[in-house]
């Protein structure tokens, strides 16, 4: 398993968004976010 560091973390989440920029608009990221941190509360 790999571990990554906070740094390192932060780094691939702005990598990940800025890949799903290029498929999905800001609005439509938002509301994946949302509906996904409704799934964890």
């Amino acid at each position: 398993m790999v571990t990554l560091s906070p740094d390192e973390i932060l780094d691939f989440n702005k990598l990940g968004f800025i890949v799903l920029r290029q498929y999905y608009s800001v609005n439509e990221i938002l509301k994946i976010l949302d509906e996904v941190n409704g799934l964890e509360y």
